[in-house]
This record gives structure tokens, sequence and C-alpha cells, in this order.
């Protein structure tokens, strides 16, 4: 009788463990990746400047639009071609939701500027 006492104790205290081990790894194997152009930037949300320094060193001045607009694309961003901007999202919202924002200048077809931002949401 003690033994199968302390079996089923033993099972109920098992099953908060099991259930946050399977809540870890789906949290980790949903939370996605950012863009492959921006893979190595550290996620600041406070210095923008290496995330427009990846955008411009990507697409520097007099690159086609075409081209950029097709890499975006590529890449998974949702892009706007007629405001020249795109958008990027990752994560699933446990712990955080990830954005990048990128938006162009253009002349004649040709990249004039680039800018971007990295955003988050965390819990």
């Amino acid at each position: 009788m003690r033994r199968t006492l302390l079996m089923i104790l033993l099972a109920v205290l098992a099953l908060p463990v099991i259930a946050f081990a399977a809540l870890w790894i789906w949290v980790a194997s949903t939370q996605g990746k950012p863009p492959a152009m921006f893979a190595d930037v550290p996620q600041d949300f406070t210095d923008d400047q290496l995330w427009v320094a990846r955008m411009n060193v990507t697409f520097p001045t007099g690159t086609p639009e075409a081209v950029l607009v097709q890499r975006l694309r590529s890449e998974g961003f949702e892009v706007d071609p007629l405001s020249r901007e795109g958008r990027y999202e990752w994560g699933n919202g446990i712990p955080c939701n990830h954005t990048v924002e990128v938006g162009w200048s253009a002349d004649s077809g040709r990249i004039t500027a680039g800018r971007a931002r990295y955003m988050n949401a965390c819990w």
C-alpha cells in the first residue's frame, strides 16, 4: 500500500516537471529567427546604427530597387514597394516578439538611402 501511494505521489509531482519541459521545448522550437541579412546583428532596440549600417552594406547606394525588393521578399519580409518599406517579424510572444522594419529612398529605380530598426515586445 505504501509503495502504491509513493508511486502515485511521485507521478503527481512529476507531471508539472514534464509539462514545464514540454512547454520549454515548444517555446524554443517556435521562436523563429531574424532574417538572414540581419542574423548576426545584436538585437538592441536602443541603437539602430548597426541595423542601418547592415542595410546600407547589403544595399549600397546605386543598388537597383528591384534587387532590394526581391531580396527582402526572398528572406520573408512583407514588402510595400509603394511606401518603400518592409517588415519582418519572428517569435511567438513567449517570451518575446521581434520586428525588423526597413525602408529606403530611391531615384530612377536606384537606392539612394536605406534605414532599418529593430523592435521587440517581451513579457
